[in-house]
């Protein structure tokens, strides 16, 4: 995917648009995104194995089940 700063993304149904690159790692990057109320750390994956999507998938779906009033 490349660097995506500028862009207008959509994750959960909410639009933000990436800012700037925070910083790059060997598992991915992490971008400053905000929309016009709150700013978010939005972290890009690397796939580097076949099952590595299917397993990133379910993390975020554990942390989206674990989601209280204080985490967006």
């Amino acid at each position: 995917m490349g660097n995506v700063s500028g862009r207008n993304v959509e994750i959960g149904g909410r639009r933000v648009r990436v800012r700037q690159r925070l910083a790059e790692g060997g598992f991915g990057n992490v971008y400053l995104a905000g929309d016009n109320t709150e700013l978010y750390a939005l972290k890009q994956m690397r796939v580097q194995r076949e099952n590595t999507e299917m397993l990133l998938t379910a993390r975020a779906e554990t942390q989206r089940r674990c989601r209280n009033d204080t985490t967006p």
